[in-house]
């Protein structure tokens, strides 16, 4: 047990010294890191998001794939799986490709491309972030 004398001058220093750490201690309006108004970010785009969704395969892959008829003659792209407006994919597929003949079959719910773009297509919807 300490003598008198030392636990007086304990209690005296021990206010002080919580004094001195509260008043170092920044305060609640005072903050530690530097917050950027508003005003300095940049305006975020609107994402626009598709009329349409395409869900890939149960292995993950897009279910873009190519149908040979005629003997290999005729060539075309078939994007299954489409969800939403397909009028509104084939509308996007032909300002991305302007030269491909896009038609739409709504009750298989596929999107048809002529010719062989199957890797163009998988490119251009994963870029979509499909």
């Amino acid at each position: 047990m300490l003598p008198p004398s030392l636990r007086s001058s304990l209690r005296a220093r021990v206010p002080l010294s919580f004094r001195a750490l509260s008043s170092s201690a920044p305060s609640s309006s005072e903050s530690p890191l530097p917050i950027p108004s508003t005003s300095t970010l940049p305006p975020t785009p609107a994402l626009s998001t598709p009329a349409y969704s395409i869900k890939r395969t149960s292995s993950g892959f897009l279910p873009v794939y190519m149908d040979v008829k005629s003997g290999g003659q005729r060539l075309t792209t078939i994007v299954r799986k489409v969800d939403g407006d397909l009028n509104a994919l084939r509308r996007d597929l032909t300002e991305a490709m302007p030269n491909i003949q896009v038609y739409t079959k709504p009750a298989a719910r596929q999107v048809v491309l002529r010719g062989d773009w199957v890797q163009e297509t998988k490119e251009w919807l994963g870029e979509r972030g499909f």
